[in-house]
């Protein structure tokens, strides 16, 4: 009689718990939501805890080529492939399960540079308290300034350049800081081109980048004195706030030797042409860096 009782008791409790049970709503979720890899390329296991499978793992088409991830079994195996560039990259994967999904960010860092020593600078035109060599001595406050003269001068083309202590491997990247002074625009750059000399840069090649600013100059394209225009600046609208510009170039240039730098003065009346603030140029600081392979 005992025995029949229990049995009767445990059917009860099972019956009972069967029409009670709570459905378990269909989760996904990883240990490491925004991840940073370093630019030479690793490999990292991340944990996923999920209550439903399988697994679905959405990578963007563009990182395909240096990003992969496997499922192995209760881990993301992540795979990044070598960054070439100084230039950091990264992605937002998706992970699906049946009726959930979450994101997870995925960052590469740039590959480490190195800061490639100015030994001069050189102007069109300074005014005598705003030298070209104040570009180069560390100095973010001070800065070079056009010389001041009629309309006719100041709204001509301005051109700033420098020199590279020998033995500089490749140049990729150029750091430009603006006047900081507040309320203050003149002389801020509108268009601009950035050419190089170095080793090939005495013969046209093709260089990618937007070629539709001032069109009377072809990216990659080599001038009378041998530089090759690597890029084309525009900073227009003159209203925005003062900001640090960090190029990197489409090309890197091995064996750099000079950079120079052409500010667009003309039509200075026209802001839609493109111009310089005023027709002047000025320029706080300069930094070059070459990236460490």
């Amino acid at each position: 009689m005992k025995k029949i009782f229990l049995l009767a008791v445990i059917f009860t409790l099972l019956f009972s718990c069967s029409k009670d049970r709570i459905a378990i709503p269909p989760s996904v979720m990883v240990e490491e939501a925004d991840l940073t890899f370093v630019g030479d390329g690793e490999t990292y296991l991340n944990r996923v805890y999920s209550t439903v499978y399988p697994l679905e793992v959405e990578i963007p088409e563009v990182a395909r080529e240096w990003l992969s991830i496997n499922v192995k079994d209760k881990y993301l195996e992540i795979t990044t492939q070598r960054n070439s560039s100084i230039s950091p990259r990264s992605t937002v994967i998706t992970l699906k399960v049946p009726g959930r999904s979450t994101t997870m960010q995925i960052k590469q860092s740039g590959l480490p540079t190195r800061k490639l020593p100015i030994t001069s600078a050189v102007a069109s035109s300074e005014q005598p308290d705003g030298p070209a060599s104040w570009t180069i001595d560390g100095d973010y406050v001070s800065m070079w300034h056009s010389r001041y003269s009629t309309n006719s001068t100041q709204g001509q083309n301005h051109t700033i350049s420098f020199s590279l202590e020998p033995g500089a491997e490749n140049l990729d990247m150029i750091v430009l800081y603006p006047r900081t002074e507040p309320r203050k625009s003149n002389g801020r750059w509108g268009q601009y081109l950035i050419y190089v000399k170095g080793d090939g840069t005495d013969t046209n090649s093709t260089v990618p980048g937007n070629d539709d600013i001032w069109k009377e100059n072809s990216l990659g394209s080599v001038d009378s004195e041998g530089y090759k225009l690597m890029y084309k600046g525009d900073e227009t609208p003159y209203f925005a706030l003062p900001h640090v510009s960090s190029i990197v170039l489409p090309v890197s240039v091995k064996n750099p030797t000079n950079v120079k730098i052409v500010i667009k003065g003309e039509n200075y009346l026209d802001p839609n042409a493109g111009a310089s603030v005023g027709g002047f140029a000025a320029l706080a600081e300069i930094e070059l860096f070459g990236k460490i392979n």
